[in-house]
This record gives structure tokens, C-alpha cells and sequence, in this order.
């Protein structure tokens, strides 16, 4: 169950300032579900403070397990069909569009269309590919 998003502002992962925020979380939900937490599923990036709120609980005599989020498990598969020619051919055409609509004078279009009214909205192009495969 997704609960919340916290920005701490950091790029050092494992702050103390992140795991005082899991653990608020955590004790929210314990809370307000009245439940226990079994486990935290994490990515690579968080295991570290999820690891740190464990051994919290472990200090109270609660065990919380500190497991692989499954959802970024099939993730990697994505990551690994993208090394394919297939797809990374894909990928590398897409990556030009994207570049052609973010050059300025072409993007512009787009600003100046919200700016005058003729466009509610709309996003500047992005690669998800970048971060996700």
C-alpha cells in the first residue's frame, strides 16, 4: 500500500532526516490501520533507510522485514529488453523526436499557444526511458 511521498530535499540517500520521516510514517499507519507492519518493499536506492527503520522497530521488539518491491523487480525487465536492437532502435529514434520538439524554436510553439490562451496546457516533451529502462 502506497501512504505517502516525502521530499527531504537530499541526494544523499540515508539521511537521518529520511529515516525520522519513515518511521513517522510507519508509526502513522500502524495508527491509523491499526495494524503491524510486516515488511517495507524498497528499491535498491531506499534499502538503507528501510533497513535503518527495521532495525528501529527492532529496538521496540518489533520485526519488520526489509524485503524487494516487486513491482521494480519486473521493472528490470524492461531494463533488460531495452539493451535489445529492437528496442534500443526504438528508443533512439524516439530520443530524436524528443530532442527535435525540446529545441527552442520548436518548443516555443507550445509555450507561446499557452501564453496566448490557444492551449490549456501541455506538457514539455520528456523521456521516461532516461530513468526507467
Amino acid at each position: 500500500m502506497f501512504l505517502t511521498w516525502t521530499d527531504n530535499e537530499s541526494v544523499k540517500h540515508q539521511t537521518d532526516a529520511e529515516v525520522e520521516d519513515a518511521v513517522t510514517v510507519c508509526k502513522d499507519s500502524i495508527l491509523t490501520f491499526k495494524t503491524n507492519i510486516a515488511s517495507l518493499a524498497v528499491d535498491n536506492a531506499a534499502r538503507g533507510v528501510a533497513g535503518k527503520v527495521a532495525e528501529r522497530f527492532a529496538q521496540e521488539g518489533k520485526v519488520v522485514l526489509v524485503i524487494r518491491d516487486p513491482s521494480h523487480c519486473v521493472d528490470l525487465c524492461s531494463k533488460d529488453l531495452a539493451r535489445t536492437k529492437c528496442v534500443s532502435r526504438v528508443i533512439d529514434e524516439a530520443t530524436e523526436v524528443k530532442s527535435f520538439v525540446r529545441v527552442d524554436r520548436i518548443d516555443s510553439i507550445r509555450t507561446d499557444a499557452i501564453r496566448d490562451g490557444d492551449l490549456e496546457w501541455a506538457t514539455a516533451a520528456v523521456s521516461m526511458v532516461d530513468t526507467r529502462m
